[in-house]
C-alpha cells in the first residue's frame, strides 16, 4: 500500500474509462469520483455488449490494450519530464527528471508486449 491516500488509484478494473493522469486535471475530488463512477458504468455497459465478434482472442486484445495504455503512459511521463525547464522548486525538478527517466522504461514494457503479440500473430 502506498503511503499517501491520493497516490492510491482505484483497482485496475474500476478505472477503465478514465485514466488517473486525466482525472488529475479535475480539481474537485468529488467530481473526480463522479467521473470514476461514470467510467465504471461505461465499463459495465460495454461488458453487456455480447454482439461483438472479435477476430483476436481475449488475451491478445487485453495485451494490446495494455500496450496502448503503456504507450500513453510513456508519453505522459515524457511530457512531465519535459517540464524541467519550467520548474522552480528543486524537488519538482527531481521528480520531473525521474518521470523523464521512467518514460523509456515504460516504453520498453510496451515494446516487449508488442513484440510478443507480433510473434504470436
Amino acid at each position: 500500500m502506498l503511503s499517501c491516500p491520493e497516490c492510491n488509484p482505484p483497482r485496475w478494473n474500476e478505472a477503465d474509462s478514465f485514466r488517473e493522469t486525466s482525472l488529475v486535471c479535475i480539481g474537485d475530488p468529488e467530481d473526480r469520483e463522479a467521473l470514476r463512477r461514470v467510467g465504471r458504468l461505461l465499463y459495465h455497459l460495454a461488458l453487456l455488449d455480447t454482439h461483438t465478434a472479435a477476430a483476436e482472442s481475449g488475451t491478445s486484445l487485453d495485451l494490446r490494450a495494455a500496450a496502448a495504455d503503456l504507450r500513453y503512459l510513456e508519453g505522459h511521463l515524457a511530457r512531465v519530464g519535459g517540464t524541467i525547464d519550467e520548474l522552480c522548486v528543486a524537488e519538482e525538478e527531481a521528480l520531473a527528471r525521474f518521470a523523464g527517466e521512467m518514460a523509456p522504461r515504460v516504453g520498453a514494457l510496451a515494446e516487449a508486449i508488442e513484440r510478443e503479440l507480433a510473434g504470436t500473430a
